[in-house]
């Protein structure tokens, strides 16, 4: 949150979460997760709960030229 406030970010639009917590983003429940590798302690991922879809965070990122469904969509 220190960097965040070092940028002049509102702190009232944050919410801090720990793994094994969940938000509730109106129709969907996102529960936060730390990835097995990530490059600062804030690092978190989210899984939607209701369709189970991840919303990835460092090493499983990448940039794609548009979206797939699935890893087995991409070229090498």
């Amino acid at each position: 949150m220190a960097k965040m406030l070092l940028l002049g970010h509102d702190a009232s639009r944050i919410h801090m979460l720990e793994p094994g917590q969940g938000i509730d983003v109106g129709d969907r429940s996102l529960l936060p997760f730390r990835p097995p590798v990530y490059d600062a302690p804030e690092t978190m991922g989210f899984v939607d709960a209701r369709t189970r879809v991840l919303f990835s965070a460092d090493a499983f990122g990448a940039l794609l030229p548009e979206p797939v469904e699935a890893a087995r969509a991409l070229s090498a």
